[in-house]
């Protein structure tokens, strides 16, 4: 008997439309940007992105351009020196101000050293 009630029953549906999203429409999507045309451009960025951590001299520079690099989601290009900026900060005494103390703290914890909370 429960099984015929539960027959019975109509299930609402909440009336959602279609996705515009279908794959004809995804698939007609073009860019005008390819690898042959725009490759030379890019590596000559890629180059000047790793030039950049050398003209850094200052610490508190460096740790901004770090900090920036890693927010634009591009550090995977610059992680060999990246790390080693870090390292010889592990132990430096180069904070002026709260933030660059902070900020140290932070890059330096994100990229797995280890430093003290004292």
């Amino acid at each position: 008997m429960a099984s015929d009630g539960a027959q019975g029953i109509e299930r609402r549906t909440a009336g959602h439309l279609p996705s515009v999203w279908d794959g004809y429409l995804i698939k007609s999507l073009t860019t005008p940007y390819s690898l042959g045309s725009h490759g030379p451009r890019l590596e000559q960025l890629k180059q000047g992105a790793k030039e950049l951590p050398a003209k850094c001299k200052e610490h508190c520079e460096q740790l901004a351009l770090i900090n920036t690099v890693q927010r634009l989601g591009v550090a995977y290009h610059l992680e060999k020196d990246i790390k080693d900026i870090l390292a010889k900060l592990v132990n430096a005494n180069i904070a002026s101000d709260l933030y660059t103390t902070a900020l140290q703290f932070r890059l330096l914890r994100k990229n797995g050293f280890f430093i003290s909370t004292g």
